[in-house]
């Protein structure tokens, strides 16, 4: 749970000198049991931070428990043995064609029903080793990220647990949760005594200045959402204007303890935030922003030349939405000038790059682009507000693979009017593009977007309780989707049940045309770390994850560590 004789110790940054503020001691805790690869990166946000607060004068450690340790906890090694057992059974039926026996979905069944109790004891265990070491270290408040599924239950539970033992203690919690639900946090979670939405750095240290006695009033510090009496006070969004100025992460380990061999050295760097195109069922425009903030160019190489030196990893993938062509083209300018050797990958809008600069960015080290493709019908493009054209992604992403790229092209099936026709039309625009990979989404009703706000024009139906039922929906990992307890919304008279199988349903057409599905960019980057095929990598991993083969995953982690360091 905690490592042992691990405690908060001094700031890498030279601390501003702060007289009137008492330094206080904190803990950032992420908890969201690791279920895909891309899990055991480095958790960046939370990593700057604490470098924010460090800067500032204040300690602060981050308890990341996406590691193969949670795993080997929630899923005890008799319940991985069957988990394997149940892999064979399964994938001997689909090698010939079949459909698996009855007899091994009831028994996956009943193995993700008991492993629900686990969950519940693994609460308890991390909270009694937190209250103990509040306690130990004198502790002034800590701040949960919160995510989706396990990641937002058991975070929950950890903290009500705390509240009850430590209810002087301040428990912040923030992170996408935080951004989509707000208020309704508190139906269910009224353990928290502030929750921060928008951009946090600057909320969460005024926040723990509070504590530390600068007198600013609570209500005077933007993007926060806290109880008063039965009510709730939401203060200002306000969004930061300059990333240039922002510390870089800390990835120490006194600091952060599980880069101790438990995370994938493949670092998040933050080269944009927002998102300006407000895509139908897109959230990240209200989460991040609605106009894309760029650091300099300088800046970003700076961050990787110092991460590549501090902690031995040139290995990146790009943080923002939509990295803009033109910053992408500044920073491989930049790599090149500097004569730095990086490996990276990122997002982009067909409509954002120009195939021109394709030489220049593959000279610099990028490997991988990820295209929000979504349909391969303009009259679903328009009617989810992708403004731009079939054409003009078939052409990006037919240059980018052209050029050397790693390409993958997500699209969402079904999405709001989809029928027979549109559904041939992806088809061939798959056929057509040829990507390296297909990512195939169904289709999510994120709260405050318009599929969210106006549901009933795009053809969903949202049940009066919509917003609690989503805010703790149970992803089940484990499950094929089809498999899942029915989500609180439902498309064109579909339940989210059928939904997901007609997604499996087209990801199954676009396998059979020969083209891989499932693999990120990120994934095809360790692969070439690595020095494996992408498929084959895929296929291991999702074999590890499923049969929570711990030893296996850390060997890999360990393998891609020592290749890039």
């Amino acid at each position: 749970m905690i490592p042992v004789g691990v405690s908060i110790t001094g700031a890498a940054h030279a601390p501003k000198l702060r007289p009137n503020i008492r330094p206080t001691r904190g803990l950032l805790i992420t908890y969201a049991p690791p279920y895909a690869l891309s899990a055991f990166t480095p958790d960046n946000g939370l990593a700057t931070l604490a470098a924010v607060l460090q800067q500032n004068g204040h300690q602060v450690q981050i308890l990341d428990y996406c590691t193969t340790e949670t795993m080997r906890r929630l899923i005890p090694e008799s319940a991985s043995e069957t988990l394997k057992d149940i892999w064979e059974n399964i994938h001997a039926k689909l090698s010939i064609g079949q459909q698996p026996r009855f007899f091994d979905i009831a028994r996956l069944l009943w193995l993700n029903h008991r492993l629900v109790g686990y969950e519940k004891a693994e609460a308890s265990r991390v909270a009694a080793g937190l209250i103990d070491k509040i306690g130990k270290e004198d502790i002034d408040w800590i701040g949960f990220k919160l995510w989706n599924g396990s990641g937002y239950t058991i975070p929950v539970a950890i903290a009500r647990a705390i509240k009850q033992a430590r209810p002087d203690l301040t428990i912040f919690a923030g992170g996408s949760h935080v951004d989509y639900f707000g208020e309704a946090i508190y139906r269910t979670a009224r353990a928290f005594d502030v929750l921060v939405f928008g951009d946090g750095e600057e909320t969460l240290l005024r926040h723990v200045d509070r504590l530390g006695g600068s007198g600013e009033a609570a209500e005077a510090i933007p993007n926060s959402i806290f109880q008063i009496g039965s009510g709730f006070i939401r203060t200002k969004l306000q969004r930061v204007g300059n990333l240039d100025v922002q510390p870089f992460p800390l990835y120490d380990p006194q600091i952060y303890p599980a880069m101790s061999g438990l995370k994938l050295l493949m670092f998040i760097i933050e080269e944009s935030r927002g998102c300006n195109n407000f895509c139908s069922f897109c959230g990240h425009s209200n989460k991040s922003g609605g106009r894309i903030v760029q650091r300099s160019a300088r800046r970003v190489v700076d961050e990787m030349a110092h991460t590549q030196n501090v902690y031995g990893s040139g290995v990146f993938r790009f943080g923002g939405s939509s990295t803009p062509g033109t910053l992408m083209s500044e920073i491989a300018k930049e790599i090149l000038q500097r004569e730095e050797h990086f490996r990276y990958s990122a997002f982009a809008r067909a409509k954002d790059v120009d195939p021109v600069d394709f030489t220049l960015w593959r000279a610099s080290g990028h490997r991988g682009l990820f295209f929000g493709a979504e349909s391969g019908s303009q009259a679903l493009l328009d009617l989810m507000s992708k403004k731009v054209s079939v054409e003009q992604q078939l052409g990006a992403i037919k240059a980018a693979k052209a050029a050397g790229f790693f390409t993958v092209a997500s699209f969402i099936f079904p999405s709001p009017g989809e029928n027979l026709e549109t559904e041939r039309e992806s088809l061939a625009f798959i056929r057509s593009a040829n990507p390296d990979s297909v990512i195939v989404n169904p289709p999510i009703v994120i709260p405050g977007t318009p599929w969210q706000i106006d549901a009933t024009d795009f053809g969903f139906e949202l049940p009066d309780d919509y917003l609690s039922r989503a805010l703790a929906f149970p992803i089940k990992h484990l499950l094929p989707p089809k498999l899942w307890p029915k989500a609180p919304w439902s498309l064109d008279g579909q339940s989210s049940r059928q939904l997901f199988a007609r997604s499996g349903a087209f990801a199954k057409a676009v396998a059979s045309m020969g083209i891989p599905t499932g693999i990120s960019d990120d994934m095809a980057l360790v692969a070439q770390v690595l020095n494996i095929s992408p498929t084959e990598l895929r296929d291991r991993v999702q074999r590890y994850f499923f049969t929570a083969d711990i030893e296996a995953l850390n060997a890999l982690i360990g393998q891609f560590n020592s290749q890039v360091t």
